[in-house]
This record gives C-alpha cells, sequence and structure tokens, in this order.
C-alpha cells in the first residue's frame, strides 16, 4: 500500500504531473483520474495500480503504448457498445479501450486551494451508429471537509467531482458520461435499491446476497468475473463498499444524481432493449488486479441537447470495525 503524497513523488518522479489537495486526495491530470484518497493521508483506501509505487516500475508502465490500468475514479464515456466494442458478435475478442477517452487529451485549467479542474477534448468512434463525434469534457474535483458528526475514532476524507460533457454534433449517438471507482478486493460491495429491486446481469453469473433491507451485496472476491446491474429507477443513487483490514475497516459511501425522466443510453450486449440498468458493478477475478468497481452513467445528450452534467461525492470513512459498524448501522454485513 502507498500513500497520496508517497504515489505523487513516484508520479513526480516519472515525469507525470499530480495535484494534491491536503494531504489525502491525489489528482492525476496525465490520465484524468483521482487516484488516491487516504483519511488522514493514510494508505490509500481506493485500488490503484502498484506501479505507481514506485518512479522506475511508474516509467515502465506508462512506457506501454497498450491500455493501462491506473487505478482510481476514471471517466469514461458510454453507450459502452458504441465506444468500446467494434464488433458486436465478439464482445471481449473485439473490446477497446479508444485513447481518445482513456488516457484523453487532458489539461489542467485551474488549481485552487481545495479543487483542481481538467479538461480533455477528442474524436472516438461509436460504431453502432458508424460514425465518429467529437466530444468534450471538463471534471473538478472539489476537496470536502469532514462531516461535524465525525464519531470519535473515525477519520474522514471526501470530495466531490462535477464533470460536464458536451457535443454539437452527435445524432443519433446518445453519449453519456461513465463513472468509474475502482476499489481494493477483499471487502463487500453493497447496492442499496428500493422499489421493484430489478436487477440485470449483464456478463459472468453474479454472485450476491440480499440483506433484511432489500439491499444487495457482493463480495469482491471470486473466480469469474461477472457485472451486475440495478434499473436506475430502482436507486436510490448511491453505492457503498466496506472493507475490513485487520483492526482498521474503510467504509466508501458513492453518491450520484439519478435524474427522473431522463434518457439513459447504455444497454447490455445482449438487449439493446433493456435500457435503464446504469447502476452497475463489476467484480474482478484477478485477471485485471482483483478489484471491484463503484459504476454508474449519467443522462445522455439527446435531441437539441448539447450538455450533460454529473455530480458525484465520495466519502471516505477509516477507523475500527466497531466504529464503522455504529457509523453504517452494520451496513455491509
Amino acid at each position: 500500500m502507498a500513500t497520496p503524497v508517497q504515489i505523487a513523488d513516484a508520479l513526480t518522479a516519472a515525469g507525470c504531473e499530480t495535484v494534491l489537495l491536503g494531504n489525502d486526495i491525489l489528482v492525476a491530470p496525465f490520465c484524468g483520474r483521482v487516484l488516491a484518497v487516504a483519511p488522514d493521508g493514510g494508505d490509500n483506501a481506493i485500488w490503484h495500480n502498484s506501479a505507481f509505487d514506485s518512479g522506475d516500475t511508474a516509467k515502465s508502465l506508462l512506457a506501454d503504448d497498450g491500455w493501462q490500468n491506473h487505478g482510481g475514479d476514471r471517466i469514461w464515456i458510454s453507450p459502452e457498445m458504441e465506444t468500446h466494442i467494434p464488433d458486436a458478435n465478439d464482445f471481449w475478442g473485439s473490446y477497446t479501450v479508444p485513447r481518445a477517452i482513456d488516457p484523453g487529451n487532458y489539461e489542467t485549467v485551474d488549481i485552487g486551494a481545495d479543487s483542481v479542474t481538467i479538461a480533455s477534448a477528442g474524436t472516438s468512434r461509436f460504431f453502432r451508429s458508424d460514425r465518429d463525434v467529437t466530444l468534450q469534457w471538463t471534471n473538478t474535483v472539489r476537496r470536502l471537509d469532514a462531516p461535524d458528526s465525525l464519531p470519535d475514532g473515525v477519520s474522514f476524507a471526501g470530495y466531490e467531482t462535477r464533470t460536464t460533457l458536451k457535443a454539437t454534433d452527435y445524432g443519433p449517438t446518445q453519449p453519456a458520461l461513465w463513472r468509474l471507482l475502482q476499489v481494493i478486493g477483499g471487502g463487500r460491495i453493497v447496492i442499496p435499491a428500493k422499489g421493484e429491486r430489478r436487477l440485470l446481469p449483464l456478463f459472468g453469473e453474479p454472485q450476491y446476497e440480499t440483506s433484511d433491507d432489500g439491499s444487495v451485496i457482493c463480495a469482491v472476491e471470486t473466480e469469474s468475473n461477472y457485472k451486475l446491474a440495478l434499473h436506475h429507477l430502482d436507486s436510490p443513487g448511491v453505492l457503498l463498499y466496506r472493507r475490513d483490514d485487520g483492526a482498521t475497516s474503510d467504509l466508501i459511501v458513492r453518491r450520484f444524481n439519478i435524474v427522473d425522466g431522463a434518457v439513459y443510453s447504455d444497454v447490455p450486449s445482449s438487449d439493446a432493449g433493456k435500457r435503464g440498468y446504469i447502476v452497475q458493478v463489476y467484480v474482478d477475478d484477478g485477471g485485471f488486479g482483483g478489484f471491484g468497481e463503484l459504476e454508474h452513467h449519467s443522462p445522455a445528450l439527446d435531441g437539441g441537447q448539447n450538455e450533460v452534467e454529473d455530480v458525484t461525492t465520495t466519502f471516505v470513512y477509516r477507523g475500527s470495525a466497531e466504529a464503522i459498524d455504529a457509523l453504517s448501522g452494520g451496513i455491509g454485513h
């Protein structure tokens, strides 16, 4: 494990731009990510590529011409079947991360005392619609103060992202923001649910339990990777992650905006007619790093709309298991 400051030092040695917000939030403009979040500046609470723990290994990874899984909290563009899948009949064999989106072409627009704004633009192929679309997106990351009601023995780090996607000539592709937070394996993702609790396996064989309050719980430990989705009408706009490590526990609370009546364009590869399943969880089998992902998609650009915004907050609490239990009401068990 490594702290945000240690990761920043390693990346600086590798020639990469980084921005520290305090000593607990690390933003990496070179790849457009929030790369580390750590209460009291301790070990990173979210998953990052361990190559970034030293300057030499960071240089080696970044010299690779292929797609690099840097980790952290990233921005992709959806629908996935439009932007990432050249051949709909060969999902994994043709899967491609467009370089215009990741790592993108980020520039630092502004740095404040507690915030940083980065922006990128690029042209990406939308395969189902058979056309290229030019997109611009801006992300402002703002460090948040700890809540006044924080219990004794619990430390906190948190941030807000305000992300705007713009395009003027995109029809009929309906592009949207796709937000993904990678979390360290070994814990439990909690998917709060309401209403009909409509769940949809996107690939693999999802493994989950259901708690007394109707939440869906996925252990981030599996022999076969999978992805599970919840319909946006059945989501309160929150995903959680609980991880216990010896005497210390981390609780991540991820909140995002659900917009009633909005057009949500991401669809599963198995059925292009199943819209709205845009609250998603991915659990890796270790092949890519053994992490989990908390994912959601924004409303899509549609009709004459030229701009869409996603506002997401990420809170990380760290303390003893008992203290985190008291804070969360035992959620995640």
